[in-house]
């Protein structure tokens, strides 16, 4: 089902949702973090998922109230406004470099050494939450920033799939060049630069559009952001097509059709979502 139509048709109401979230949430800020949290541990479990396959039982079973476990404790600290990028990084990495230790000796324990596989595999449960929980975390946190939090969500995430729409657009109508062809076949540098257009043209519009927003995006920070966003949305969107590249799936999961999963849609803010945070919480303070 992954024709223009139905990608259109999908994009359309999953943008009308976020109006609607939008409009529903823009005094209070109560839905926008539930939802940015319970995104990223959806995606977490699909990733889990996809590399679960390749791992001992006991690893496989104890990821998932792990990543239960981070993501609340991601929501608690991102919800609370007061935590720096960095802060959530700690609070994150820290069990799970401990949870990879653990599952590395016990897999040394079963066998007579240590493999590479093994040691790769240990690996996994810091790259799923860098890749899941923590950029639903930084959504979160944004919206926790008063008085604008839930307006710079909206922004953020507007801003990211202007330019997954504009890269789709520009490759599907005058796509020539390839920009990554190992990574990802049908990602063109036409497309690539329609979206940065796209998606930098739509950050500077809300900026001027919400009132909310005259402050932390006034002049030229909203250009920046708007840049920002459509380099570091493509970015992740290789990042994770690469990943799947790599495990040889296709998509995170079947969903959504002509979409994928959660994770083909968090794609878009594995690195745009702590970078615009990051952005935004400095020119806040």
């Amino acid at each position: 089902m992954k024709t223009p139509l139905a990608r259109y048709g999908i994009g359309s109401l999953l943008l009308l949702v976020l109006g609607g979230v939008f409009v529903l949430d823009r005094e209070q800020a109560l839905i926008t973090p539930l939802l940015a949290l319970l995104l990223g541990f959806g995606a977490a479990l699909e990733y889990w998922k996809i590399v679960g396959d390749g791992m001992p039982q006991s690893v496989r079973a104890a990821g998932v109230p792990l990543l239960l476990l981070l993501s609340g404790s991601a929501a608690v600290l991102a919800c609370t406004a007061q935590r720096t990028q960095l802060d959530l990084l700690l609070a994150c990495m820290l069990p799970l470099a401990l949870f990879s230790a653990a599952a590395l000796l016990l897999g040394a324990r079963r066998t007579s050494a240590v493999s590479p596989q093994d040691f790769a595999t240990t690996l996994h449960m810091p790259a799923c939450v860098a890749m899941t929980v923590l950029p639903a975390a930084a959504l979160a946190a944004t919206a926790a920033i008063p008085a604008c939090g839930t307006a710079l969500v909206f922004t953020l995430v507007l801003g990211s799939k202007l330019n997954d729409i504009g890269g789709y657009i520009g490759g599907t109508l005058f796509g020539r060049h390839k920009l990554c062809p190992g990574v990802s076949p049908y990602k063109t540098i036409e497309g690539a630069l329609t979206g940065v257009v796209l998606g930098t043209g739509g950050t500077v519009l809300l900026a001027h559009l919400l009132p909310e927003l005259a402050g932390p995006l006034g002049g030229w920070r909203a250009i920046a952001l708007g840049l920002a966003l459509a380099l570091s949305t493509q970015v992740g969107d290789l990042f994770e097509s690469a990943f799947k590249r790599s495990m040889k799936v296709k998509d995170s999961a079947a969903l959504l059709p002509a979409f994928g999963g959660l994770l083909d849609l968090l794609d878009s803010f594995i690195f745009a979502a702590p970078l615009g945070y990051t952005l935004v919480r400095a020119w806040t303070n």
